[in-house]
Formats: structure tokens, C-alpha cells, sequence
């Protein structure tokens, strides 16, 4: 058991006709939040629903705070909170009853606590979901599974189809969880730019492999885009990502840009998550 990490993943493989997802060893830093990208079919959702045992794997040990799932599963089930990109509330019924019938299943389930953010971020107790917008919906499975006190929340695409300002509203929903270090968040999004604003840790998923794990400062000081006038130096080559010819030189990904900041008739701009995404595709082109 390791503290440092709110999930371990060993040997994973979970094999469909056409794709395959392989993770030979993967962590989920406890306490931070962690964003998982890929292109569509990379396999982050297959990721997300095999280490919460929606569906079944193929082999793979999976440990989630502390716990192996196969063996702790309903102590598991209740710390951990599942968002996806679909309401899977009953359209007839309202907050107030699923506070009711739902939070009796759940051990540490706040009435107190639940009641504070559906008023904090302005969710009707008793409108009925089938007349809730998309922004209400999301906001609403975020909060039901914070009511509960989880200590891993485990977000799908939650803030897809999303306007700005709902969106705008759901991370600030995170960024109140996130107020208490011990909590966890991984979250899987194609909106790139919630997770530059939110994310600690950056994990890319390709073809059913994880290419890296990266925090936001490894992302900062050494992912950086760079532009190089006239030909490539040859110690460089084997850090670039994505290389594009211009009209003057070169532009790529450096994975390693803090070792040739002083180097001659090269410039470098801060990557970001899109920019990782986009060149490490252009790579695999």
C-alpha cells in the first residue's frame, strides 16, 4: 500500500475486437487533480470504466485508496464518486428525493453538506431533472458525489456540450473539493483548457497505451514548443515531438527544452495541453 497514490494499475489489458488497452503500470497521485486526454478511441473511457469495474478486464491488479477493488469493492464504491457525459438520475424526480432515498446507500452521506451546495450553486431542491439544463445536470452529479464525502472523484467528459459559463461553474465546483488535500480528482475531458487551469498532473492516452504522466511544471519548464531557424541540431533530434517543416528551420515539441535554452537561432513559446496533444498526433502521423 502506498499513501502517495489514490489508484495503482498493474498489468492491466482489456481487449476488444479492433483495440486493445495495455497499461503495464500506471498512478494516480493522491491529493491532486490529474487530466486524462487522448484523441477520440484512445481509450481514456475504457481506461475510467475498467479501474472502477464497470466493465471487466482481460488481467490486471487495480488498487484504488489503498484497497484492491476485487476485494474491498462496496468500501471502495463508497469513496469514490463517477461522473460521465450522461444524467443517470430518473427524469421525475428532483434533488430533495434523491437526497433522501439515494444518500441512505452511501455511509457518509451530509445531508448538511448536500443541502450547502445545491443552494451554493443554485440547484432547486425540488425541480423535477427532466427540466434541468445541461449545466444544472452536471452540476448536480458533481454534487451528489461530493455530498457523500468522496475521497476519489473519477470525471468522464462531464463538461461536454457544455457553454462557458456552466463549465465555469462545474470547476469551480472542483476547485472546492480540491480545497481539501486529501481528496483526488481524475478527469478525463477533450476541453483542454479546463485542464490548464485546473489539472496538477497530465496523463496521455494513445491506442491503449499511456505515452507519459506529466505535472504541470515538467509541463511548463521542459514540454515548450520550439522554433529552430535553418537545420536541427543532432543532440536535439531524439527530444522532438511532431516536427513540422516552416519556411525559415523547424518547429516541434521539445521534451527536453530546459537543456537548450541558450542555443543559438532557437526560440521557445510554453506548450499547452492542446499543443501536447496536437504534436505528439503530428508524431504518430
Amino acid at each position: 500500500m502506498n499513501n502517495n497514490y489514490a489508484c495503482t494499475i498493474e498489468d492491466l489489458r482489456v481487449i476488444y475486437d479492433g483495440f486493445k488497452l495495455m497499461i503495464h503500470h500506471y498512478e494516480i497521485p493522491k491529493g491532486f487533480v490529474t487530466g486524462l486526454v487522448g484523441k477520440n478511441g484512445a481509450g481514456k473511457s475504457t481506461l475510467i470504466r475498467s479501474l472502477l469495474g464497470i466493465i471487466s478486464r482481460n488481467t490486471g491488479n487495480i488498487e484504488i485508496l489503498g484497497m484492491n477493488f476485487a476485494d474491498h469493492t462496496l468500501e471502495i464504491k463508497n469513496r469514490i464518486g463517477y461522473v460521465n457525459d450522461s444524467f443517470v438520475f430518473p427524469p421525475d424526480a428532483n434533488a430533495q428525493m434523491m437526497g433522501r432515498q439515494i444518500g441512505q446507500f452511501y455511509d457518509q452521506f451530509d445531508q448538511a453538506y448536500y443541502q450547502q451546495l445545491l443552494k451554493k450553486y443554485n440547484i432547486d431542491l425540488r425541480q423535477k431533472f427532466k427540466h434541468f439544463s445541461k449545466g444544472m445536470c452536471a452540476k448536480f452529479s458533481i454534487i451528489f458525489s461530493m455530498a457523500h464525502h468522496a475521497d476519489f472523484l473519477v470525471l468522464d467528459e462531464p463538461t461536454a456540450n457544455l457553454d462557458p459559463v456552466s463549465r465555469r461553474e462545474v470547476l469551480d465546483l472542483l476547485y472546492d473539493m480540491m480545497q481539501d488535500e486529501e481528496k483526488t480528482i481524475l478527469f478525463s475531458t477533450h476541453i483542454t483548457s479546463d485542464l490548464d487551469q485546473i489539472a496538477d498532473y497530465v496523463t496521455l492516452i494513445d491506442n491503449g497505451k499511456i505515452e507519459f504522466t506529466l505535472s504541470k511544471d515538467e509541463l511548463q519548464n521542459k514540454h515548450q514548443i520550439v522554433y529552430i531557424e535553418g537545420e536541427i541540431p543532432q543532440e536535439m533530434k531524439s527530444t522532438l515531438k511532431g516536427i513540422r517543416k516552416t519556411k525559415n528551420g523547424y518547429t516541434a515539441l521539445c521534451t527536453q527544452s530546459d537543456q537548450f535554452s541558450n542555443t543559438e537561432n532557437i526560440k521557445f513559446n510554453k506548450a499547452s495541453i492542446e499543443d501536447l496533444m496536437v504534436y505528439w498526433e503530428i508524431n504518430h502521423d
